[in-house]
């Protein structure tokens, strides 16, 4: 028992290890170690959203979800909406699945992975949240990681305009500086290669 004890206090300190202050991706491999560490597995896949990650994580790095030897193993996925958050692939090194009194097991791995589905949602709502962007905070958003200076000098237009227009995309992506913001645009494969909610973003003249 108290090996369970133990393992649950393991898991949910880990839980609390995946905030927001982490990366969505980071939170991933962190969870995709510590479950490949903690139980008797030759392999854990950890597969994301493609909004998110177009890679799956996995442990050890050269595992392929896709690969047939999973057809053995188990998984566990956490959804909302019947969209898929967190699907976790995880291949024993034993003919069976441990049990409780191995310390660690596929109910505690679920808190980590709990937390890293909340994670991922978040960062869905991000990531919707850039087709809210106007034209004009657009054409900032693609720009946004620069000196505003350089924003300035290539759009061509005030200041204050750039300040303000900074202050909305901040706001409307729930980031609180310029390179979370670059890096959820980047993550969300847009920009103005990209087509946004109301088409292309538009290049400065």
């Amino acid at each position: 028992m108290s090996l369970g004890i133990g393992a649950f206090r393991l898991a949910a300190h880990a839980h609390d290890r995946i905030g927001d202050e982490v990366d969505v991706l980071e939170a991933a491999h962190f969870v995709c170690d510590a479950i490949s560490v903690l139980l008797p597995v030759e392999a854990v896949c950890l597969e994301l959203p493609r909004q998110v990650s177009r890679e799956a994580v996995c442990c050890p790095d050269g595992a392929s979800g896709s690969a047939p030897l999973w057809r053995t193993g188990d998984e566990i996925q956490f959804e909302r909406d019947d969209r898929r958050l967190v699907r976790c692939r995880v291949l024993w090194s034993q003919p069976r699945m441990p049990d409780v009194e191995s310390g660690f097991d596929l109910a505690y791995a679920g808190l980590m992975l709990h937390a890293l589905a909340r994670r991922v949602e978040r960062q869905l709502g991000r990531v919707a949240a850039l087709v809210t962007l106007s034209k004009a905070e657009r054409r900032v958003a693609d720009l946004v990681a620069l000196p505003v200076a350089e924003i300035v000098e290539r759009l061509g237009v005030a200041r204050s305009t750039v300040d303000s227009h900074r202050k909305q995309i901040y706001r409307k992506l729930g980031v609180h500086s310029k390179w979370e913001a670059a890096e959820l645009i980047a993550g969300a494969g847009v920009g103005c290669n990209a087509e946004w909610s109301h088409g292309p973003c538009p290049r400065p003249s």
